[in-house]
């Protein structure tokens, strides 16, 4: 979706770092492990020196008891990774725990605040900045797991009217698949088409563009398919089509009402239909 650097998408790089971790580890496993430690590359050295068929019965002696020496020194190099990657799990799982125990007491701060400009104030001076460099750091390192700072650093971003941001946390989210806190009562993709849906229509509101925000999420909720709720979608049809009304594509316009009327019959757009028809014959007659 979209980004605040728009010659890279965040997500899709994310993506590509986490399958090649997982090549690397499935590599790692299959017994590929690079060369670890001084020992192992001394060995490999000799070995490389000897040649793979040896016609000297010492060298041969010495083959075989370099090759044994060599199985050992790897097998205690993959140890002592198993080892480093067990601490490095442990600190990672202690410090990811102790940002969540700080999120809980700052969700209860916000909680005692009323709605209003405090709030903002608390999510954008203080919260986001708090936590986003825990984000980042989760996403440079190419980790994929439940990860509910990601998710409120996201709902923040929205809150904040940081579009471009919280776009960039929505689609990991999404390809991660990431679930909202229960009390939202909504699945991940309903989330950010209403608030996508909600900041484009501030947009409007004030004049400004809310390209190309708009199109990116309309496009990903028509061609995935997305669950949203059927209203949600259709809101996404009347504010395109008021759009295209806006760019003098009243042709546009009428099938965007038209496709709303197809899902619901009942919908009352009959005067926007009724004026946009008007405006096509007026022109026709024109030409």
């Amino acid at each position: 979706m979209a980004g605040d650097n728009k010659s890279t998408n965040p997500a899709l790089a994310h993506k590509q770092r986490v399958l090649d971790k997982k090549a690397k580890d499935t590599e790692n496993q299959n017994g590929k492990q690079p060369i670890r430690n001084q020992q192992v590359a001394d060995i490999h050295k000799q070995l490389r020196s000897i040649g793979e068929s040896p016609v000297n019965p010492a060298q041969k002696f010495k083959k075989i008891k370099l090759e044994r020496q060599l199985k050992s020194a790897k097998a205690a190099a993959a140890k002592n990774k198993e080892l480093e990657d067990s601490q490095k799990a442990t600190d990672d799982s202690a410090e990811f725990e102790l940002l969540l125990q700080a999120l809980s007491l700052d969700l209860n701060r916000l909680g005692e605040l009323p709605q209003g400009p405090n709030r903002h104030k608390l999510k954008a001076e203080e919260l986001i900045p708090k936590y986003q460099p825990a984000v980042e750091k989760y996403i440079s390192d190419s980790e994929d797991y439940k990860n509910l700072i990601l998710v409120y650093v996201m709902i923040w971003l929205f809150d904040t009217g940081k579009i471009d941001s919280a776009l960039n946390l929505a689609d990991i989210a999404l390809i991660q698949k990431q679930s909202l806190p229960d009390r939202y009562k909504c699945n991940l993709h309903t989330f950010i088409a209403r608030e996508t849906l909600a900041w484009c229509v501030g947009q409007q509101a004030q004049g400004e563009a809310f390209e190309p925000q708009f199109f990116e999420v309309l496009d990903l909720i028509t061609q995935e398919e997305w669950p949203i709720p059927e209203k949600l979608y259709i809101d996404y049809l009347k504010l395109l089509a008021t759009h295209n009304e806006a760019l003098g594509e009243d042709q546009k316009a009428l099938e965007n009402y038209n496709d709303i009327l197809k899902i619901d019959p009942k919908a009352k757009i009959a005067t926007k239909v009724k004026d946009v028809k008007k405006r096509i014959e007026q022109k026709s007659e024109k030409n």
